[in-house]
């Protein structure tokens, strides 16, 4: 997991990361290879399309 971050973050690639509050079991992925029914809107990053009302 530490290796994963690491080299994301060296490689200025934006990523998710989420672990439960036992902190057993952790998901990280990269932005652009999130599963199409996880949606996030992150500091300009966004796998949403914006609907006009």
């Amino acid at each position: 997991m530490k290796n994963s971050l690491n080299q994301l973050g060296k490689k200025k690639i934006p990523f998710l990361f989420i672990i439960d509050f036992d902190l057993k079991n952790f998901y990280i992925a990269p932005l652009d290879k999130l599963d199409n029914q996880i949606f996030f809107s992150i500091d300009g990053f966004s796998n949403v399309t914006p609907h006009p009302f």
